[in-house]
């Protein structure tokens, strides 16, 4: 328990106080929230946040609904399908992330891999429009992401055993019906964990958002980016941080909320 307190200490809570601390310095050796006041009324931030929190949320449901369409193919099917994308699902995990988004980027933009293919087939140039763009980001994202899920989701699914699913035909449930009376309410624990992670881990990406982003908007971990390292006002990227840290933190206490009710509906 001890070593595990220390670790959250040194590597969770000590960065997010002295991030907080910085954020309120005003230069003159004081502390006040004008930081965060400036922050939160500039339009430019408050549209930032809500191009975050939008490409965050269609990350997190589109991953959610690809992992989990994903993880009841490979555990129900038998097929020689089912058992060569189980085995390519792993993939995307041991390619490094800047390099997958360069080749992403070669494959999407005007001119690129799939403008040559359409050339190709149809004679004509097909432009995607899809570099720098919200929707890029997005599939970006899924594929960092969706293998992730979908290993999480596939370890829940195996302790749901064949017996439960043959019970379920026994009675006439169709598939859709057995999808969502018996493997959904068994995994949805595990849903909720693996929206959570995903949710946390794309609240602050910085790579992907900075290689395919907007110039007109941006996601807020490049704008911390920013603020830090382009214009070195350290106290408005202590402020960024700390607002990133806040949104991440009612997600992972909502997680905690659900998972605390859910216990306690089980024993009463």
């Amino acid at each position: 328990m001890m070593p595990a307190m220390a670790i959250l200490l040194c590597f969770v809570a000590y960065p997010v106080f002295s991030s907080f601390v910085t954020s309120l310095s005003d230069g003159a050796g004081g502390y006040s929230f004008d930081t965060y006041i400036s922050l939160l009324t500039d339009s430019n931030v408050q549209t930032n946040i809500r191009y975050t929190v939008s490409i965050v949320l269609w990350t997190v449901a589109l991953t959610i609904l690809f992992a989990l369409i994903l993880s009841v193919y490979l555990r129900f099917s038998s097929s020689k399908n089912a058992f060569w994308i189980g085995k390519i699902i792993l993939l995307p995990k041991f390619v490094p992330g800047v390099i997958a988004v360069f080749a992403f980027m070669s494959v999407i933009r005007n001119g690129g891999g799939l403008t040559r293919i359409s050339y190709q087939i149809t004679g004509e140039r097909f432009l995607p429009q899809l570099l720098h763009t919200d929707t890029g980001i997005i599939i970006m994202n899924l594929w960092f992401n969706i293998p992730f899920a979908t290993l999480l989701l596939m370890s829940a699914l195996y302790k749901i055993s064949n017996n439960q699913i043959d019970s379920g035909r026994d009675i006439g449930l169709k598939n859709l019906d057995i999808l969502f009376k018996i493997v959904i309410p068994h995994i949805k624990n595990t849903i909720y964990l693996a929206a959570t992670f995903v949710f946390i881990s794309t609240m602050g990406a910085f790579t992907t958002p900075f290689l395919m982003g907007e110039n007109a908007v941006k996601m807020l971990g490049v704008n911390l980016f920013q603020e830090f390292s382009v214009y070195q006002d350290y106290s408005r990227a202590a402020a960024l941080s700390v607002i990133i840290f806040a949104i991440s933190s009612v997600v992972g206490a909502l997680y905690i909320r659900i998972m605390f009710n859910d216990k306690k509906s089980t024993f009463s």
